[in-house]
């Protein structure tokens, strides 16, 4: 039962569901509900609930909580999630280890961005001296053979991002969880090489790990993965500007089944693209706000045999991507997803060229693309099955019209079946709006819709002619009803950019107006 950011039901509502005795998973994220009526649901449910989402419940007291948790002696939560829960601290870490229905059979424990959850609450979860340390030269010896054991030997996922943990309590924490395969430790501070290696010292298992903002890291923290890398699939350094084509170059030799990894904002050029080109397997890939990353690095990730199958690349903030970059993404045959936010050397040309080269791409993002027209993205909306286009003159006329038609004609279901298996989906086909016009035609009434913002929202004015516009109530009743959100989609053209689109109006035969609904 999902019922996240129903804000509107209280707690006598909630309590109706102590009736439901089978309900097996629970999401109550962004609600209202307080701790008491959880602790009320958990003592009916505790038969047969195993996943309870609290995220954001700002009512929640993290102590009363854990109170509640280890009275339920029948309860065998596998799913717990309490991002940003208040009070989930020291206290509520202790009742969860000291509860033995729950801490052997947990497997996801999400308590990122609790604040409250620092090292000293990690230690004291475990009885462990704050500090403590191992005192021996032999590495085979853990700190699990030496003090009393709370293993949680089940656990698969946690997730401490944005918490207090720092590189020893994360260790600590790893130590006790054998069986871990994803673990989340973005934006904890004093993450460095030596917790790395601790961490894939008690979880050889470990498949995914999220480094974001781990300022930290270095080249010498990703060669420490080398024990764990047959099996991790899903890594993310996102954020770690310490991080460079060495780097790169360690991570293709000891992970070479990557599947998905993000690399942005780290000092990876094309030097270290190069060396992923020998990750068979990847399939996502986020390059965003390389700046060193250009047509030649991307080029080796789509060429000869090293060709990669790649179905999401991220490329926003590649400053240096232009038209020779996208005719060097021509060749990634399976990209189904592209973002080109902010890359400003791409010109029309190039998106034409490359967007008719990939079959299969479905989502294209091409915000900040100042060199992109909107009758370009009209024509794209047209002739190419794509499912989203992300662009800064969506909430304008002629775009805005084209996408309420694409949406009109999917509405939302599945396309006719597949012989083969699956849906596939119907031909883009137009709207009630859009019967009878020919692309011409809507070209047309795109230049006539901008001619006349220009006319009633003239860019840059100055304080006395802002002041004038205000004073005409209809005028401004008219403006705010129907162009509010267009404002800033030209608020920058130009005078003469407004004169050229005037002359070519003018030379139209007819003038073709867009229906007022849209708008």
């Amino acid at each position: 039962l999902d019922l996240t950011a129903c804000r509107r039901i209280d707690d006598d509502g909630f309590e109706r569901l102590a009736q439901c005795l089978h309900i097996k998973t629970l999401s109550l994220a962004d609600t209202t509900i307080s701790t008491p009526c959880v602790a009320k649901l958990l003592s009916s449910l505790q038969e047969s609930l195993s996943s309870l989402n609290l995220t954001r419940c700002a009512n929640v007291d993290g102590r009363a909580l854990g109170s509640a948790l280890r009275s339920c002696r029948k309860l065998r939560l596998r799913s717990l999630r309490l991002r940003a829960t208040p009070g989930v601290g020291s206290e509520f870490l202790l009742a969860l280890r000291s509860s033995t229905n729950i801490r052997p059979a947990i497997e996801v424990l999400d308590v990122s961005e609790c604040r409250a959850v620092d090292d000293s609450a990690i230690f004291e979860m475990f009885h462990v001296p704050f500090g403590f340390a191992v005192d021996s030269d032999d590495e085979s010896v853990r700190i699990t053979d030496i003090l009393p054991s709370y293993r949680f030997d089940a656990l698969l996922q946690l997730n401490l991002k944005g918490t207090g943990v720092t590189g020893g309590g994360i260790s600590m924490f790893a130590s006790y969880a054998p069986a871990l395969q994803e673990l989340d430790v973005s934006s904890c501070p004093r993450v460095n090489r030596e917790c790395i290696e601790r961490i894939v010292d008690s979880c050889d298992g470990l498949t995914g790990l999220s480094l974001n903002g781990c300022s930290d890291l270095t080249n010498d923290s990703i060669q420490a993965l080398a024990p764990v890398g047959k099996t991790l699939v899903k890594l993310n350094a996102e954020g770690c500007p310490r991080i460079s084509n060495t780097g790169m170059r360690a991570l293709a030799r000891s992970a070479p089944n990557l599947t998905a990894l993000s690399v942005a904002f780290t000092s990876v050029s094309d030097a270290g693209i190069v060396f992923l080109g020998g990750l068979k397997h990847l399939r996502v890939l986020s390059l965003k706000g390389l700046v060193g990353v250009t047509a030649h690095g991307l080029r080796s990730l789509a060429s000869g045999g090293s060709r990669l199958e790649l179905e999401n690349l991220n490329l926003s903030g590649c400053r240096n991507v232009c038209d020779r970059a996208c005719a060097a993404l021509e060749q990634l045959s399976s990209l189904s997803r592209l973002s080109l936010h902010d890359c400003v050397d791409v010109s029309e040309a190039g998106v034409r060229k490359l967007v008719s080269s990939l079959a299969r791409l479905e989502s294209l993002n091409l915000r900040g693309c100042s060199r992109i027209r909107e009758s370009v993205l009209c024509e794209l909306l047209r002739t190419h099955a794509l499912r989203v286009l992300g662009c800064d003159h969506a909430v304008t006329g002629a775009v805005r019209e084209l996408k309420d038609a694409r949406k009109y004609h999917s509405g939302g279901a599945a396309g006719p079946s597949n012989p083969n298996g699956g849906s596939r989906r119907s031909p883009p086909a137009r709207s009630p709006l859009l019967n009878g016009r020919e692309s011409s035609e809507l070209e047309e009434a795109l230049l006539q819709h901008q001619l006349m913002l220009d006319e009633l929202r003239p860019p840059r004015a100055s304080p006395t002619h802002s002041a004038s516009l205000s004073s005409s109530p209809a005028l401004a009743a008219h403006d705010g009803a129907l162009f509010s959100r267009s404002s800033s989609s030209f608020s920058s053209s130009s005078s003469s950019s407004r004169r050229r689109r005037r002359r070519r109006c003018q030379s139209a035969a007819a003038p073709i107006h867009l229906p007022a609904s849209p708008l």
